[in-house]
């Protein structure tokens, strides 16, 4: 499926490419201007945001290669590159991205909204809504969340994607031994491959 590039994920790319070339970073607006996009009611605004990399293999299969981002809202353009940076750098789960590596990957930026704190654990639907869990085991404070899409493309059900939320988490602990503080929340994503980044 086509999907139509963004100028909010441009403007992550644009951060992470001229991070690596040591280059100044055209701004929201040029890639705005470009796609025809008007930014102008959202571009002061502050989001919660997450900024995520996958790799697009041959098969069109995507692979994740990097997602970090923040629950506390942020200027839009200044956020995104931030974490552009930081999800593409510093995510220690993976290496840092390379420059040769670039034109295998793909951005989506995910916008955060609607937070609302579930009932109970169960109080969420997969596919529709982004969770965040919180909970103590053995004296310490975990939490840990999935956005929006992540339970649906792995196939999982409610159960199944909150043990991995545990374990993500880093508790080695029973689903059912915890008391789970769970937020739900929804999410917007928007994104751009390279083959249209390199473009603009």
């Amino acid at each position: 499926m086509a999907i139509s590039p963004s100028p909010f994920a441009a403007v992550a790319f644009e951060a992470l490419w001229a991070k690596l070339n040591n280059a100044a970073p055209r701004p929201l607006t040029y890639f705005a201007e470009k796609l025809s996009t008007d930014v102008k009611s959202v571009e002061h605004k502050k989001f919660p945001l997450f900024v995520t990399w996958n790799t697009v293999e041959a098969s069109g299969e995507h692979d994740l290669r990097g997602c970090i981002g923040t629950f506390a809202p942020m200027e839009l353009e200044k956020g995104l590159s931030r974490f552009a940076i930081e999800s593409g750098l510093h995510d220690t789960r993976f290496a840092p991205i390379s420059k040769s590596e670039l034109p295998s990957l793909e951005c989506e930026v995910t916008l955060l909204s609607n937070f609302t704190k579930a009932n109970d654990i169960w109080d969420w639907t997969v596919g529709e809504h982004g969770i965040r869990i919180a909970f103590d085991y053995r004296g310490s404070d975990y939490g840990a969340t999935f956005l929006p899409h992540v339970a649906s493309e792995y196939n999982w059900t409610q159960r199944q994607t909150l043990e991995q939320l545990v374990r993500k988490a880093g508790a080695r602990a029973k689903l059912d031994d915890l008391d789970i503080e769970l937020t739900r929340y929804d999410g917007k994503v928007y994104s751009i491959n390279w083959e249209q980044y390199k473009n603009l």
